[in-house]
């Protein structure tokens, strides 16, 4: 399901939060851990896009493309009906691709 944009800012924060506790990074100095916390926002957000992106088909992207091009926050039940029609499995799609990139960020960091 696609949360509002709240719902996924909080969500992606505790996510966000649980990999800096999992990786000890707990004791970074706050700027550094804000820094960090940033950029894995930027990147999980990215990551959300390339699943989205790699589960359509050449005319489902150009509809979504049209859809965020327009608004980049567009209406949360709009696009979840989009991405049910589009993308067979998308919750679960989703759900896995981020717990894929969770421990992928998970591996690199304990390097």
């Amino acid at each position: 399901m696609i949360f509002s944009k709240q719902q996924e800012q909080d969500s992606l924060q505790f996510i966000i939060q649980d990999i800096i506790k999992q990786a000890n990074l707990e004791n970074l100095p706050e700027q550094e851990k804000q820094a960090f916390a940033s950029q894995l926002e930027m990147q999980f957000n990215r990551r959300i896009g390339l699943i989205i992106m790699d589960n359509l088909d050449d005319a489902s992207i150009e509809e979504y493309s049209k859809i965020i091009k327009d608004n980049p926050f567009p209406n949360p039940d709009e696009l979840q009906k989009f991405l049910e029609k589009h993308i067979p499995d998308y919750g679960e799609k989703l759900k896995v691709g981020i717990d894929n990139f969770v421990k992928e960020i998970l591996l690199t960091l304990k390097k």
